[in-house]
């Protein structure tokens, strides 16, 4: 894959850091953490896993991300762009988790970096899944962090950059006046994606960042057949129950084919 030799050439001496999304604007949770890495020459390799496509056009999606993070500095690289259908990865599950595996393998990263588990969208959650069991797999795993995007836990309404309560602590990448003025700069890149992500978040999420920064933490130990929090989870909720006509029941049956065929 483009990229793996020059990862290769420069892992005995930089690990590599990998990020795994499930869509192409995921990232603007890890922006300015992304930004830092870059600065200081660590070798990234970030993987998206659905096309991006359910409202907008893949291609549409994959320059938006090219784009903003061409402006901090990475290089197109360290990108690499899957397939699935948006809102159905769960129906791949398998399949994702096994090539998951696969390039942690070829690439050994030293940690990894997802979106929360937290009910928001089930693609998220299980590009979430999918990286903690692959990297589980190494003989050698990497540390798995996580960070949120919105999520349903004790709202009527959506909340954005909040975690649901967990026994990892917080970790958070401050964020100065240039790196405000540069997130902001790049999340107006996704232009796709104004009114569904760019403009909740800097109307609801925004004080949350400016207040300790980008938060982030290890991820805990889980039971992925159980929801992330009682009651009934963002994605279920309308609109994007709706839309995607997914249940938690859905999710779960999934993440119990990737045990099964893990163990068989």
């Amino acid at each position: 894959m483009s990229g793996d030799k020059e990862l290769k050439s420069q892992g005995t001496s930089r690990p590599v850091v990998m990020f795994v999304f499930a869509h192409q604007d995921d990232e603007v949770g890890y922006f300015c953490l992304i930004s830092h890495l870059v600065r200081d020459r660590t070798p990234l390799k970030m993987i998206w896993i659905t096309d991006g496509a359910y409202s907008v056009p893949a291609e549409v999606r994959r320059e938006e991300t090219k784009t903003a993070l061409g402006m901090i500095g990475l290089s197109t690289d360290a990108l690499e762009f899957w397939d699935y259908p948006d809102g159905s990865s769960i129906k791949y599950a398998v399949e994702i988790v096994d090539r998951l595996t696969e390039r942690m393998c070829e690439i050994s990263p030293v940690e990894v970096y997802v979106p929360a588990y937290e009910g928001g969208h089930p693609d998220h959650d299980f590009a979430h899944f999918a990286a903690v069991t692959a990297a589980s797999r190494l003989e050698k795993p990497p540390m798995v962090f996580e960070a949120p995007l919105y999520n349903k836990y004790k709202s009527l309404f959506v909340s954005f950059n909040r975690f649901i309560p967990a026994p990892t602590p917080t970790i958070y990448t401050p964020m100065g006046r240039e790196d405000v003025a540069m997130k902001v700069r790049g999340m107006f890149k996704y232009k796709s994606q104004f009114w569904i992500t760019t403009f909740p978040l800097l109307i609801f999420g925004w004080p949350r960042l400016l207040e300790r920064g980008e938060p982030y933490r290890r991820v805990p130990e889980r039971d992925y057949r159980k929801p992330p929090h009682e009651g009934k989870l963002y994605y279920e909720s309308y609109p994007l129950g709706k839309m995607l006509g997914v249940r938690f029941s859905d999710f779960r049956k999934a993440v119990e084919e990737v045990l099964k065929a893990s163990n068989s």
